[in-house]
């Protein structure tokens, strides 16, 4: 799950009636937008674990130079190009393969 700041970042953009969802286990210390904003928005908010089993053996490959996890990521886009990514399931496209990075913005 991302820092505290991308959850409020999230938070802070989520519009009037949206659903924030939030994918992973945080990390005790992660903290979470303060409800009240979220409440005054009506915003619902859900936490969804997308893989509980061990990673040990991916590490193992990454640490012995089998692969690089760039070799896992087919997909690069902007924030403003996740949308139509997501509106047109692209993910499910026959021969597409590895993970998606989405850049919430540009770094200086």
């Amino acid at each position: 799950m991302g820092a505290s700041a991308t959850l409020a970042l999230a938070a802070d953009a989520v519009r009037a009636g949206g659903h924030l969802i939030v994918y992973g286990v945080p990390k005790a210390d992660t903290l979470l937008p303060p409800p009240t904003g979220l409440f005054r928005k009506n915003v619902r908010m859900t936490f969804s674990r997308l893989y509980p089993h061990d990673f040990s053996q991916a590490l193992a490959l990454i640490a012995d130079g089998v692969i690089t996890p760039q070799d896992v990521v087919s997909d690069r886009l902007g924030l403003e190009e996740a949308a139509e990514f997501l509106r047109e399931r692209r993910w499910e496209a026959p021969g597409r393969w590895g993970k998606t990075l989405i850049r919430m913005r540009e770094s200086a």
